[in-house]
């Protein structure tokens, strides 16, 4: 072994033992709960599906519940199980995974997804604003009593309120986050049992209203004509990856924590399923708990109308609506929109946390230290959660933005397994946890999906909208196209300027896997290697070629000097002994 080859193995050694690790696999399952349940669950579900019932004319939403499910085996489920691989195997943070193996066509993808995650931390931080200010405006003061009242409290919160409470946000999440995966789990283990356990008590009691059952039967009823609806399939793909995290790098980063001896499949099915039934469970307590209280003055379609139309960025569902419900129910219905409102702070805060993971580990990748770190993205966070903090409509076309975002991350992550090889990366990275299934729907299903479904999308979107889909300050395409293209212009910037650092970076860290996988004959070995390799080899064996030359050269100067020396040595022996017989 070279000494090069030594030092690069010191260098990973020492790198994976300075490595944090979840403590066992319940902290990790914890951990990773509470980075997919928030306000996806709880806010954005239970609106999604409204709006997708409002605008198809359905009367019930049990079609995009099936849709919604599918996608969750799909879509969801194998992107994730590929995120905690990819993590696990490189310890490195999504833009520098992608550049480990595919050099600097992976690079950009790489940014792309780890940058929707933080455009949505930066409005995500503003929600969990507002939820506070609700949380301790509930305690100190009575509800409204009706939808003017409510909207008079939503006003009054607006005038300032929201920026305070995103420093204070801002603040929780990063004391939260300062000591790495040990805060994480401390936080987590508290905050991710509570959570669940204030949604139950939420639910059981909406099943004690009166109309609750006719929420039920809308919330599961599978209305035929909603299958051939493109913005229903749209809204149920783009809603599972939000709902479970799938291709945000947020597995991905919390799988660079994990054991040797924990499996990125169980986690990858696991996590995200049990992430899906609390959306069910939010579905089912927002649907009944709306129609238990209005039903009786109501029909189901106005109800639906309201949910759906709940103001910029579903402001009247969970932050004018619902505090007039829980009034309707008297004096536990007070103690209920405290809890309610607590588990939204719970749900967003835990979610913030492993969001602002996902930049802090590449920034640790540049050599950064994690408290100048923090202190930047706390800065950056700020600034940037401003405008969505003034203004709701600005929030709202964020949402739909990054939200939609995420199925662009998805298709960027499926493109890095493919061009690994999906089973290679089953076979080597995954150790075979998984079947046979997981090369199919990666190479297959995931592609035609989600390319299928977002030009359906795309397309219908302005034949359905000639005279709105142009508008950028609405959530739009065009509002779509000029937010991600100020993206890629940004991105391509960041490429440049940190190219020579992530080369450092996968130059110096050896890692032991690459091994093994030439010792297994991998065809597709080569695909993991620098698109360089080949000229890199050839530079060396030339420099070799010449070196032997030169060699030979000096052997045959020496053999040459050496002949010589002989020769003169004999030559002078052989005139002194003609001397010495002259002489006698």
């Amino acid at each position: 072994m070279s000494s090069e080859d030594s030092n690069q193995d010191d260098f990973a050694m020492k790198t994976k033992s300075k490595n944090p690790v979840f403590t066992n696999r319940l902290l990790l399952f914890l951990s990773s709960l509470g980075a997919a349940v928030g306000i996806g669950n709880t806010w954005r579900f239970p609106r999604i599906v409204a709006l997708s019932l409002s605008d198809s004319n359905g009367t019930g939403s049990g079609v995009f519940l099936i849709l919604w499910l599918m996608f969750l085996f799909v879509w969801s489920i194998p992107l994730i199980i590929s995120e905690y691989g990819l993590g696990k195997y490189t310890k490195l943070s999504t833009p520098s995974t992608f550049h480990f193996f595919l050099r600097k066509k992976g690079l950009f993808l790489g940014f792309f997804i780890s940058a929707c995650i933080v455009f949505i931390n930066f409005y995500y931080a503003v929600l969990s604003g507002w939820c506070l200010y609700y949380f301790i405006h509930s305690i100190f003061y009575s509800l409204p009593k009706d939808m003017e009242e409510s909207k008079a409290v939503f006003d009054e919160m607006e005038k300032g309120w929201p920026i305070l409470m995103l420093v204070i946000v801002i603040l929780a999440v990063t004391l939260s986050s300062y000591n790495s995966i040990r805060s994480i789990e401390k936080v987590n283990l508290i905050l991710v049992p509570i959570l669940i356990v204030i949604l139950l008590i939420c639910f059981i009691k909406s099943l004690t209203l009166k109309d609750s059952k006719q929420g039920m039967k809308t919330f599961y009823y599978p209305d035929p004509k909603l299958f051939y609806k493109p913005s229903v399939w749209f809204n149920a793909i783009v809603q599972n990856s939000f709902d479970t995290s799938a291709a945000q790098g947020i597995f991905l980063t919390y799988a660079t924590y994990m054991r040797e001896s924990h499996s990125p499949a169980q986690a990858g099915i696991l996590t995200p399923i049990t992430n899906n039934m609390i959306s069910l469970l939010c579905g089912m307590l927002t649907f009944g708990t709306t129609f238990g209280l209005m039903y009786q003055d109501n029909s189901s379609k106005s109800i639906i109308d309201d949910m759906a139309s709940s103001g910029d960025a579903g402001t009247a569902l969970a932050f004018k609506l619902f505090p007039v419900l829980f009034e309707s129910m008297g004096g536990f219905g007070r103690f209920l929109a405290i809890l309610f409102f607590l588990a939204l702070v719970f749900a967003i805060l835990s979610s913030l946390i492993s969001m602002i993971e996902v930049p802090l580990k590449f920034l640790s990748d540049l050599n950064y230290s994690r408290k100048k770190s923090l202190i930047f993205l706390g800065i950056i966070n700020f600034i940037l959660g401003l405008p969505s903090a003034i203004s709701t409509k600005f929030l709202s076309v964020q949402d739909f933005v990054w939200g939609n975002g995420l199925l662009l991350s998805g298709l960027f992550l499926d493109v890095l397994i493919i061009k690994m090889n999906p089973h290679s990366f089953r076979s080597v990275i995954l150790n075979f946890s998984v079947g046979k299934w997981f090369e199919i729907v990666i190479k297959y299903f995931i592609p035609f999906e989600g390319i299928a479904i977002f030009l359906w999308w795309f397309i219908n979107s302005i034949i359905d909208n000639p005279h709105t889909w142009f508008n950028p300050i609405e959530p739009s395409v065009m509002s779509c196209i000029l937010h991600w293209g100020v993206l890629c212009l940004i991105i391509f910037i960041a490429c440049k300027k940190s190219r020579k650092w992530l080369k450092y970076r996968s130059d110096h860290l050896k890692i032991d896997q690459a091994k093994q996988m030439e010792s297994l004959e991998i065809t597709d070995y080569r695909q993991f290697q620098d698109e360089n390799e080949d000229e890199n080899l050839n530079e060396n064996l030339n420099q070799n070629l010449n070196q032997n030359e030169n060699l030979n050269q000096n052997l045959n100067e020496n053999q040459n000097q050496n002949q010589n020396q002989n020769l003169n040595q004999n030559l002078n022996q052989n005139l002194n002994e003609k001397l010495i017989d002259n002489n006698n």
